[in-house]
């Protein structure tokens, strides 16, 4: 009796392993891909969270808006005067966000790096209606995923 494969054994068995491999490298394709869009979404949500947070603080305290003004449309910027007389300016410029601790004519920061694109900041006088304060709203779309904000100032 004569030891070894034949041809057709030998053909199922490179076919078989064909398939297992094949298998294998679709799989490792699969978890590198997701892997990258994970990273991409953690990215967005991190400096999206990050604009929120600095908004949070540049309505915190916050006297008086004089952009948007009231009964203006939406605009790509605000000021904000706070308490203690320092006016805080949050604009667009580019595909990124910035910020400025002294005014329009201050030193602007960026709230957003370029690991991201802006498509869209908004900001919206809301007017107060009888005993309800006045207020704004922002929203910003980072990457094609919203971030909004409405705050109210205290009376």
């Amino acid at each position: 009796m004569k030891k070894g494969f034949t041809i057709i054994e030998t053909l199922i068995y490179i076919t078989l392993l064909s398939l297992l491999l094949n298998g294998a490298f679709i799989t490792a394709y699969s978890l590198i891909e997701s892997a990258e869009s994970l990273q991409q979404k953690n990215i967005v949500s991190g400096e999206g969270n990050f604009f929120i947070q600095k908004l949070r603080w540049a309505f915190m305290n916050m006297q008086s808006i004089t952009a948007p003004s009231e009964g203006s449309p939406n605009t790509t910027h605000a000021n904000i005067i706070h308490y203690d007389g320092t006016i805080v300016t949050i604009r667009k410029n580019g595909s990124t966000i910035e910020m400025s601790e002294a005014g329009p004519s201050g030193t602007f920061y960026a709230l957003t790096s370029q690991n991201v694109s802006v498509d869209g900041l908004h900001f919206s006088f809301i007017q107060g209606v009888s005993e309800s304060p006045d207020g704004i709203t922002a929203t910003a779309t980072i990457n094609g995923s919203p971030f909004s904000l409405t705050k109210y100032i205290r009376k």
